[in-house]
């Protein structure tokens, strides 16, 4: 995946918690540039729709492989591509407006996997994979990103420490962060927990080797 906004970085990055959106988390990441800015696709795919929303404003959805990228809150009529269209990664697509629920100008990039629901089992973290190099083996991919979520989420609810693991882990995470980098920022926390070897052993699956602690 290639950055979606050349020139311009995250701001407000996926999974801060605030009352600002509907299920208390935000559910993308947002890449703040003045109106009109170029939006490309961060991957190839084929455009499912150029829709409008409330929430979303303006937005193009692309599939790419099992996930769908929403590229949300153009001016209206800047979608460049039309569903069924074929798109390569770096493609113009549209420009960063200000339509829908927003404060500013910027684009909010939401992924989601198969079935695409809006929901927190559903949407994922795009920012491991923007700029995902398969050459660096210790960069989280979607599927990797997702099944680690999956795990600190169905632990949190056990052990108030797996509170403050997740909290860490939205923290820390931005772009091509290293898993392995983050790991020793969470041992803190962790290795007053009894859920730390569970939560040690599922990054170490990840990434395919040891992981110190």
């Amino acid at each position: 995946m290639v950055n979606p906004v050349p020139g311009y970085g995250i701001g407000t990055p996926y999974g801060r918690r605030g009352s600002l959106w509907s299920l208390g988390w935000h559910t993308g990441a947002d890449f703040p540039a003045p109106m009109h800015t170029h939006i490309v696709s961060c991957t190839p795919g084929t455009v499912v729709s150029v829709s409008n929303d409330r929430a979303y404003g303006h937005y193009v959805t692309i599939q790419w492989e099992g996930y769908r990228l929403l590229y949300c809150h153009m001016p209206s009529g800047a979608a460049v591509v039309t569903p069924g269209q074929t798109v390569s990664a770096g493609q113009l697509i549209g420009s960063v407006g200000d339509t829908g629920n927003v404060t500013g100008p910027h684009l909010h990039l939401e992924m989601r996997k198969s079935p695409y629901g809006f929901n927190a089992n559903d949407i994922v973290n795009p920012q491991p994979a923007i700029d995902y190099d398969p050459q660096e083996d210790d960069v989280l991919t979607p599927a990797q990103d997702a099944a680690l979520k999956e795990l600190l989420d169905r632990n949190r609810s056990q052990d108030r420490v797996l509170v403050e693991i997740r909290d860490r882990v939205n923290a820390v995470w931005r772009g091509t962060e290293r898993l392995a980098q983050l790991a020793p920022g969470l041992t803190g926390v962790a290795n007053a927990g009894p859920f730390w070897p569970d939560v040690k052993a599922a990054i170490e699956k990840v990434l395919g080797r040891p992981i110190s602690s």
